[in-house]
């Protein structure tokens, strides 16, 4: 799920880590710092974890590895991180922040979106479902303006640099 490469200096959500095993420094400040690698990595938190808070309403007991998470976050606090990534993602695409590699990869997702919402669009009309068609049809209509914006941006070219470099502007952005 393509969110962009590049990214401006991390500068909220408490800077994003959440205990994973590794290092802080190694989780959100790695030299190739990737965000979708992030939002997998948090939301495999949050799904253990939600996994483990429902252990405790059964009265089971936890794995070692389990009372660690639950005693070193929240659930709430794990949302707002992915919160906060998602929409910090979607500014990066917003302002073609992206590498060619994930503007394909973009430009994929939201081509089989499209082709997923038309064939559906399709199959509300033939049903007669007009609420169904109305939604489609509005869903379509923004995966469109998606695929624009997304067409419409030139990659970011990093030459050897790494995010991290340019996003603490330890090298300068790329034009």
């Amino acid at each position: 799920k393509g969110c962009g490469g590049s990214h401006p200096k991390l500068e909220s959500h408490q800077q994003l880590p959440m205990h994973t095993g590794a290092p802080t420094h190694q989780t959100a400040h790695a030299d190739r710092f990737e965000p979708q690698a992030l939002m997998a990595e948090l939301q495999e938190r949050k799904a253990a974890f939600d996994a483990a808070e429902q252990k405790m309403m059964r009265m089971e007991p936890l794995t070692d590895e389990e009372q660690e998470l639950y005693d070193l976050t929240s659930g709430d606090a794990i949302q707002e991180k992915l919160t906060w990534l998602s929409a910090h993602c979607k500014a990066m695409v917003e302002n073609g922040e992206i590498t060619m590699g994930e503007k394909q990869q973009l430009r994929e997702q939201v081509g089989d979106k499209l082709t997923a919402a038309r064939e559906e669009l399709a199959a509300a009309e033939a049903e007669n479902k007009p609420k169904k068609a109305e939604k489609l049809t509005q869903a379509i209509t923004n995966l469109s303006a998606r695929h624009a914006m997304i067409m419409e941006h030139t990659y970011v070219a990093w030459h050897g640099m790494t995010r991290h470099n340019v996003a603490c502007g330890v090298v300068p952005r790329p034009k």
